[in-house]
């Protein structure tokens, strides 16, 4: 198989830290590891301006998901996991100053991070050194789950993390309450996808396997072989597949050990941003543990599901994300990314 020139971002190596380099050459190589963060997707919907000693993060205006992300949510929650990659390299390498979000209160501009000149390697805070590790590393992974339970010790670590004030996560472990939220969500899939709309704006972000595109999802990511993808976005447009499509992910769910639901009191811009940077923090410290991780939000799509998946998730507030984590059978590829020159705002 050929390989996409936007996979080689994830080689990316803590060793080559431009210590002689400029402020503006070691902004750009933290951003390296931004641009690893997940999104909707996979649109990366983050713009950057690289000023003096700061980094200013905007939301890309020209992606729009009106099916997949009607309120804009996930922009921002995608936007909060890149800003919780790039604020973890800079505190590495001891530039982390101070960020700011919504500066200006301009909801385009959401964060401005401020950095610190980096002195020598024997300044690096080994603190954030496995979770820096774990960026390169993590993927959103699809399939099915060994039948292995997650370690006490990890859990533990696991709701150690702080949650921001009006944000909870709701940790479910029992198989009755996972193969209900399995079952909620191969609902909410087969109402998303039985829409036409839906299906369209999807089937527009799915690649073919050999396709040198950096947005989307490769269809490999979907344990798809390369003859079908190259059909795979026609058929959907064509035909109602909700029902099979439904049931794989339903599989894919029930095998799960862990189901994580992120709830929050309010439901804006400045809570999304928040969500991501919990969500990112999360899935890095399952990496770093070798705890492989999958997002499932279908259910939260549909008001009437997503009520249920608060009854049963126990959520404090209301369901904003859903994730599963635990070992997934079978090697996942990364999928492609725009490097860092192609996000600058000049």
């Amino acid at each position: 198989m050929l390989e996409n020139e936007g996979l080689t971002v994830w080689n990316i190596r803590r060793q080559d830290f431009p210590w002689k380099g400029s402020i503006e050459e070691k902004i750009k190589f933290l951003l390296g590891y931004a641009i690893l963060a997940p999104s909707t997707h996979n649109v990366q919907p983050w713009l950057v301006k690289v000023k003096r000693n700061s980094c200013e993060v905007y939301a890309d205006r020209t992606i729009k998901l009106p099916q997949a992300d009607p309120k804009g949510g996930y922009l921002y929650i995608s936007l909060g996991a890149f800003i919780k990659n790039l604020i973890i390299a800079s505190k590495y390498f001891s530039m982390f100053e101070r960020v700011t979000y919504f500066p200006k209160k301009n909801l385009d501009l959401v964060a401005e991070v401020f950095f610190k000149k980096s002195g020598s390697k024997k300044n690096v805070n080994k603190k954030f050194e496995m979770l820096l590790g774990a960026v390169p590393q993590r993927k959103n992974n699809r399939g099915l789950f060994r039948r292995k339970k997650i370690p006490e010790y990890i859990l533990r670590k696991i709701e150690k993390i702080s949650t921001p004030s009006g944000i909870r996560i709701s940790y479910i472990s029992d198989s009755g309450s996972i193969g209900k939220l399995a079952k909620l969500t191969a609902g909410g899939i087969r109402t998303l996808y039985s829409k036409k709309a839906f299906r369209y704006e999807l089937a527009g972000f799915i690649n073919h396997n050999l396709s040198t595109k950096r947005k989307g999802i490769p269809a490999y990511a979907l344990k798809m072989p390369t003859p079908l993808s190259f059909i795979f976005s026609s058929l959907m447009r064509l035909f109602d597949m909700s029902v099979p499509i439904a049931r794989v992910n339903y599989k894919s769910i029930s095998s799960v050990p862990l189901i994580c639901v992120i709830s929050s009191k309010n439901d804006d811009p400045k809570t999304w941003l928040e969500i991501g940077r919990m969500f990112e923090a999360l899935t890095l410290c399952f990496e770093a543990s070798n705890v492989d991780t999958s997002i499932f939000v279908a259910a939260l799509e549909i008001d009437s599901l997503r009520k249920q998946v608060k009854k049963i998730s126990k959520a404090r507030y209301e369901p904003r994300f859903l994730f599963c984590a635990g070992y997934i059978i079978g090697e996942i590829k990364h999928t492609p990314r725009n490097d860092v020159e192609e996000i600058l705002m000049h």
